[in-house]
Parts: C-alpha cells; structure tokens; sequence
C-alpha cells in the first residue's frame, strides 16, 4: 500500500513542476542584487537547455508589479532569488554558484540548507528518447526536465549524490527529522523517492495525494 501511495504521489508531481520551470509563470517572489539590496515583485525563470548558449541560460526576469513592465535580469548581476511557489507557504530559493560545475548553468536550487551538510539541484531541460512499444508504436522524444542533485557544505564544495550514496548521505542531510531518517535506514525510500522524501521532511509526513506537486516529467 505505501508503495502504491508513494507512486501516486509521484505521479501528481509533473504538470506543476513542468510550468513552473519551463513557462511565464509569474509568481510572488524577490531577488537580490551584487551588493545585496532586495527588490520584491513577480519573477519568472525558465530552466535552461543543456545545449543552449551561456547567455540563454542564465537570466530571470522581474515586474515590480502586475502592471509593470518586465525587466530581464542577468545572473551576473545577482546573487540569489526566492520563489512563492503556491499557497501551501513553499518557497523555492535559488543562488547564482561560482562553482565551475555551473559555469553555463549558475542558477541552482538550494533544498535544504538548515544543517552542515546541504542539498542542492540543478535544473535543466533535456530531450527524452523515443520509446518503440511491443505493438508498434513509437513515442517521440520530447522535452523533460533534468534535475542533478549535489551535496556539499555550500555550493563550492559538492559531490553528485546518486543511488549508491543516497542512503548515507541522506541521513545526514535530514539529521534533524528522526522520520525521514527511518524511512531511508529502513529502504522505505530510495534515491527515486527523493521528492516524497523532501516533502516528509519539510512538512513532517507524507504528503496527500492532494498536497502541491514540486515535480514530474523529470529524470533524476
């Protein structure tokens, strides 16, 4: 029954997740400028693609208002910028990292950063691979979301976290909630069940089939 709940779940995860990175979506949020001043508006951020050029890749753009005109602002002259997500209070921060991992992608997501070990993700767009089903059938390839997930103490110093460290490293990067650590030590959840288990952790449980969607038509 869990496993069918957490499938579910992860199935509800891509209709948001795809608009959110990939449309203008505007939403309530703010960013901060190289010396740190705040300005709060509306912004929007598209994901990038993995084989455009730098200058594509790295901009969000900002309304001071609903009425306002929008001003595309680079990374270079950022450090960082918060999203109101929905109405559930999840706020999706991002930082623009110096590190040479990013150098044609620098926006990256911080997902958890209250303990010494951090979670951070990469985001960017990728074409799937067609599939040629038993039948006969071919589904073409299409345009997925890519998300590459890092841990590190802070963004300069990250090691790629997959399948074979994911059970370690995730108890200490969720060291303080005791249930999402038991989930992980008891191979509740797996490397594929980050999102759920992200979830369990900001939000102390599960989440409803319900709750909002973060993501979905993704490949970890």
């Amino acid at each position: 029954m869990r496993q069918l709940s957490i499938f579910i779940i992860l199935m509800g995860f891509a209709q948001v997740a795809f608009a959110q990175f990939s449309n203008t979506n505007w939403a309530p949020g703010a960013y901060y400028d190289a010396k740190g001043i705040k300005y709060s508006g509306l912004l929007t951020w598209t994901a990038p693609d993995r084989n455009t050029a730098d200058d594509q890749e790295s901009v969000i753009y900002f309304k001071s208002g609903k009425q306002s005109d929008e001003i595309k602002i680079p990374s270079r002259v950022m450090t960082s910028f918060v999203i109101n997500r929905d109405n559930f209070g999840n706020i999706d921060s991002f930082i623009v990292s110096k590190n040479p991992l990013f150098n044609r992608k620098p926006i990256i997501e911080v997902l958890v950063s209250r303990n010494p070990v951090k979670l951070y993700r990469s985001i960017s767009f990728v074409m799937s691979k067609a599939v040629r089903w038993s039948d006969g059938r071919v589904s073409p390839s299409s345009r997925v979301l890519k998300f590459d997930y890092y841990f590190g103490p802070d963004d300069q110093q990250l090691t790629l976290l997959d399948d074979h460290n994911f059970q370690e490293i995730m108890q200490v990067i969720l060291s303080d909630n005791a249930d999402a650590i038991t989930w992980i030590r008891n191979k509740d959840m797996e490397f594929k069940d980050i999102d759920t288990v992200l979830h369990a952790y900001k939000h102390n449980g599960l989440p409803p089939v319900s709750a909002p969607a973060p993501l979905k038509n993704s490949v970890h």
